[in-house]
């Protein structure tokens, strides 16, 4: 089962304090998404991850978090109105705002998980538009980590799932189907995605799909 936990943050872009809940512990029954979204019960527990400011609108892993970002930036309309993207899932705005505090810390790393996880949340609500957004954008910061760092075989599979999932089915071919890898389980996702590819399929498969 998974235990919240409620406590008090200060916030510090507004010096706030705020009741936010933190996540215990959970567990997971299953198998994960090929992007790496967990089974349940952990995939219910999105809510959790992030907190947001009731007074400010800061969004981060923790408000005590220090952030290079003001109280006026956090009013701005890009910020307030998440670039005018009509999100349906007050969860998708949340990871947004963190996307957009994380690209302005120059922080890649955090962004591309906060822009995975908005896409996530837009997957819940069926808000698919929107999803394909936040996954692009998920892309772009992986693809900086993939540039910037020693080779890192898992950011190259999940980067398959995002050119798949946000119907880059070209492109996905192209880079994939030449490519080996160093395990049998990552050579056979990566043949799943390209055999999905072929297809036009944009749909979420998980990893027990790949070893049926």
């Amino acid at each position: 089962m998974s235990v919240p936990h409620t406590i008090s943050v200060k916030c510090s872009v507004c010096g706030k304090s705020s009741k936010q809940t933190i996540l215990l512990s959970s567990n997971r029954f299953g198998a994960p998404d090929l992007d790496l979204r967990p089974p349940q019960m952990m995939r219910g527990t999105m809510r959790w991850w992030i907190q947001e400011c009731p007074r400010c609108g800061y969004v981060a892993k923790s408000l005590d978090d220090k952030t290079n970002v003001t109280s006026k930036w956090l009013q701005s309309a890009e910020y307030r109105a998440c670039n005018d993207i009509d999100f349906s899932s007050s969860l998708a705005k949340r990871f947004y705002r963190h996307y957009l505090i994380s690209e302005k810390q120059r922080n890649v790393n955090d962004a591309f998980y906060a822009a995975l996880h908005a896409a996530w949340a837009c997957d819940d609500t069926g808000d698919t538009e929107n999803a394909v957004r936040c996954r692009t954008l998920a892309l772009n910061e992986l693809e900086k980590m993939i540039a910037s760092g020693p080779s890192n075989e898992d950011f190259l599979v999940l980067k398959a799932d995002l050119l798949r999932r946000t119907g880059a089915f070209d492109a996905l071919i192209e880079e994939y189907q030449n490519k080996a890898f160093s395990s049998d389980l990552l050579n056979r996702i990566i043949a799943f995605q390209i055999a999905k590819a072929k297809l036009g399929d944009t749909a979420c498969y998980t990893v027990a799909d790949v070893e049926e």
